[in-house]
């Protein structure tokens, strides 16, 4: 059974992908849920026209989160917080 006020770890890639069509690419919910389909990669080819989502999300993951190197992400207040180690 799930913890009080956890996210089930599964859902966090997902809540990635949402977040970085909203505050990456600057589409707004409304735009992301009307553009929902069966897969994220299908909602990114509603809402850009690409069918480029998942390398397109990793070139941004990638540049920062560079391969090679270990990293903690926290969550605080404020967000998150990455600190490398």
């Amino acid at each position: 059974m799930q913890e009080k006020g956890r996210v089930a770890s599964s859902a966090s890639p997902s809540a990635s992908r949402l977040n970085w069509l909203c505050f990456q690419l600057n589409h707004s919910w409304h735009a992301i849920v009307a553009a929902g389909d069966a897969t994220l990669a299908d909602t990114y080819k509603n809402l850009t026209g690409k069918k480029t989502g998942w390398a397109d999300f990793m070139k941004v993951i990638n540049a920062h989160f560079p391969a090679g190197k270990q990293y903690n992400l926290g969550i605080d207040p404020e967000g998150f917080t990455v600190r490398k180690q």
